[in-house]
Formats: structure tokens, sequence, C-alpha cells
């Protein structure tokens, strides 16, 4: 953007004014930048037409007299008058070069043959200011339509994050003084439909628990202001630099904790299943020989197919209390911002939605109505994505219901960790893997399906959903997870 630098002395400190565009976009940054500026230089009561003329002294026979009109004037008392007049002029001409020098061609042939700085401005400002009813509607068309594209580059993203929002309030503030009626809900609306698609997680959180609220009656005045939202998402664009940056340094433990001490049907320590296709049911990492399915070499021998041994059930509850013990317990989805915006909008333990999360060491929930077999944690963090940490209470399994399209599968979540702070449910994608399910993310979608290969949650859109069923619900072996 072009911009005028002047000085006219005070201090002798250059200053820059950046021109207003020929559209009037940046009239809320330019109003105020002018007037500090010509201000600090003494101009600004010339714009506001407050500066007083000073009068030269009469003459009486071509002779200058005081004011009484008979004693003669002195030289000195002339040369200091001629002075202020000088000074008076040249601050009411640069002044008005101020105004010409920082508007269009356009509004300068509209202005430049006024006589004062104060015609100059006002015509500038009624220009700026008085707009029709449809002029308004085109430019808050302008600003619904703002859209941020994403970037691979967390630090780049995070300055055309910042660029944008600041370019969002400078329209937002140049409608509001041409006369534009915008309320905050739908400056909010704007703001949340310019970010990218890889905000939508965050979006659906915050907006399924704003509606949760309303539905219970919950105080409008909860609602995340629209500054405050921005906040959040510059936030969380500087948490992407700093997971990018730990990752490139090795710092992350964003896979190793959810593989950690893994004995699966394929050897301790294996990294991955065989890359092999079943013949028998069309799953992949085993073959027809060692397949669970009907038809299967090993047909009904599944861990989830075998019955319980008596006394069973209370040995595997306390080692997974003590395997929860030893274990660093990471949630890389949660940050503490989450825990805030969820606290700030009042929601109720049971109305919180669930995320997948592919850091995850463990389950987590933080509703105590949802446990059974429920066993208490002494002393125990979570890492959240920030580095913060979370209590970790207890331990048990957790009921939960994933929408299969126009039903609920029921589900149980194992070895689930009560975390009370948290913002939402997490479903850990290492836990279900070491649960024989598999998990599916393509094209910002998301699919599960338990080691049967039968669906448990259908292509949703990415990350978050809210799970609204509490009901309890018989749930089957091969559901748990």
């Amino acid at each position: 953007m072009s911009s005028l630098s002047f000085n006219s002395n005070p201090d002798s400190t250059n200053l820059a004014v950046h021109k207003l565009r020929d559209d009037r976009s940046n009239w809320s940054d330019y109003a105020p930048q002018i007037q500090k500026a010509m201000g600090s230089k003494g101009l600004w009561r010339h714009v506001e037409g407050t500066a007083v003329t000073p009068a030269p002294y009469a003459l009486v026979n071509s002779i200058p007299v005081l004011s009484d009109g008979k004693t003669q004037a002195m030289e000195e008392q002339i040369e200091t008058k001629e002075s202020q007049i000088m000074d008076f002029d040249k601050c009411e001409y640069l002044a008005q070069h101020v105004i010409l020098s920082t508007t269009s061609m356009r509004l300068s042939a509209k202005i430049k043959d006024l006589k004062t700085a104060k015609e100059m401005w006002d015509l500038v400002k009624a220009d700026a200011t008085t707009k029709s009813t449809l002029y308004l509607l085109d430019a808050e068309d302008q600003l619904a339509s703002m859209k941020l594209s994403d970037n691979d580059d967390p630090k780049t993203h995070l300055t055309e994050l910042k660029e944008h929002f600041q370019l969002i309030i400078q329209h937002r503030n140049s409608l509001i003084e041409m006369g534009s009626v915008l309320s905050d809900s739908r400056y909010q609306t704007i703001v949340m439909h310019s970010l990218p698609e890889s905000y939508r997680p965050a979006l659906q959180t915050i907006t399924a628990t704003e509606q949760a609220s309303a539905e219970m009656g919950g105080s409008t005045t909860k609602k995340t202001k629209p500054e405050d939202l921005m906040n959040f998402f510059i936030e969380e664009a500087q948490h992407r630099v700093i997971n990018t940056e730990r990752s490139k340094n090795g710092d992350s433990a964003l896979a190793a904790h959810g593989k950690k001490g893994k004995k699966g049907k394929y050897g301790k320590g294996q990294k991955s299943k065989p890359n092999v296709t079943c013949d028998n049911c069309g799953q992949d990492g085993h073959t027809k020989p060692d397949c669970y399915s009907k038809g299967g070499g090993k047909e009904g021998q599944g861990p989830w197919q075998k019955k319980s041994k008596k006394g069973e059930k209370k040995t595997n509850e306390m080692a997974a209390v003590a395997k929860t013990e030893d274990q660093e317990l990471f949630a890389f989805t949660c940050t503490s911002d989450y825990v805030a915006v969820a606290d700030a909008i009042g929601l109720p333990k049971d109305k919180l939605g669930t995320c997948i999360d592919s850091g995850a060491s463990s389950h987590y929930c933080p509703d105590r109505t949802r446990f059974q077999n429920f066993q208490p944690l002494k002393d125990r963090n979570i890492t959240t994505a920030d580095r913060r940490s979370l209590k970790a209470v207890g331990i048990g399994d957790v009921r939960i219901e994933l929408p299969n399209g126009s039903k609920q599968t029921p589900a149980l979540l194992k070895n689930a960790v009560f975390a009370p702070d948290m913002a939402f449910t997490l479903i850990s994608v290492s836990r279900l893997d070491e649960a024989d399910c598999s998990v599916n993310f393509r094209k910002g979608m998301c699919t599960i399906r338990n080691p049967k290969g039968q669906t448990m949650l259908p292509s949703l859109e990415p990350m978050v959903y809210t799970v609204w069923s509490t009901q309890t619900r018989q749930i089957p072996r091969n559901m748990q997870m």
C-alpha cells in the first residue's frame, strides 16, 4: 500500500500515513492514523477548523496600528504578527497537502479547489462513511466471501492467518463506520466460515457445545466473542508450529507411547501387520488359515469370542490399573484451550462431544457416570498438546454410542482413563489398533470397523462428533475396544 511520509518539524520525527483506498475499505485504519500523525505535528486543529486565524494589524494611513486604532505598532510587534500568520498559513497548507496526498486521484479531484483543510476533510469523511444500502450490502457480501486457504508450512500459515484476521477486522470496522449494523453473531459466523477445512474439528466442537448449551437453556452471554474466537485459532496455529518443530527435533512422542509395550498377535515389538489380504473375510493383515471369521482356519477363536474364565475379570481390571500407572499418558488432540472453551460455555459433562485422536496413548472420558468397573488412580497426569497437564483420576470401561447412519452403535471403551478436566471424550486410535479394529482416514473422513469388518462408525466428517444419546444398551463383545 502506498503511503505519505512527512516531517514538519516538531521534534523532526518522520511519520508515514497509508493512503485511503479508492474503495475506502481501509477507512477505519486511515482515519485514526492520519488524525494522530497530523495531531503530533500540530495540524489537526486546522482539519477540525478550531485553529484560530491570526488577524493582521489594521492600517491607518498605511501605518499598522494596534487594536485601539491609534497606537502605532512597533517593528518587533509587526514581525511577530507576520511570523504568526506565516506559521498558521504553513500549517493550513500542509494539512491540505497531507489530505490531498493520502486520498485517491478521484477524491483528490473533488477536494483540490476547496479553500480550507476542514472543508476537504468533511468531504473525504462524507465520501467514506455515507453509503447507500445497496453499497453496504455489497460490502457485507465481500466480507462474507473472504476465505483463507490452507498452507502445509505451519509458520507460513500462522503469518497468513494473522494477516487474514487483521483484514477481516479492518473490513468490519469500515462497515461500522459506514453505518452498517453487523451483529456479533453474524460477524462470528463470517470469521468461522473464512477458515480452511483443517479447522473444522475445532469449529465443530465449539458450535456443538454452544448448541447443546442453548438447548439446555444456557445463558447466551457465554457465547464466544468473535475477537476471542480469533485469538483461540491464532493460538491453535501457534500450537501447530510448536508441534511441528518438536517433531523435527525428535521430541514428539505422538506414536511412540501409543505402541509402547504392545503385544500383538504377530509378536512383541512388531510394528505392523503383514502386507497380506485374507481370502475369507477380505480384511488386511492376515490370511485365511489365521482368520477368526466364519469359514476361517481359526473360526470362533478370536480374543473377543472366548468366554472369560472365573476370576479373570477382576485380574484383568487390576492389570489394567497397574499398566496405566506405569504408562505415561498423552492426549495430543486435546489442549488446555479446548478445556477453557468448554468451561466458558458451561456445558454438562454428559453433553460433551467425542474426538478420535491418533496421538492419544489411552481412551479418555471426562464423565464419571459413563464408567463401569471403575478403579482409582493416584498422582497421575495427562500431558496435552500444549505440554500442560490434566489430572487422571481413575480407570475403567466406558459405554458410548457411535453415530451409524440413522442408528446408534453401542461400543465399550476398555480401560479408559477418567479425566474430569478434559473438554471431550477421546478415542485412542492406537488402542483401537490393539483391539484389532481398523481405522481409515481418507479425504477428511473417518471410518471405524470392528475385527469382523463390521462398520461401527461410518464415514464421518473429520475428527470430531457429538454423542447425544446416553442410554445404556447391551454391547456385543465384538463392539468392545
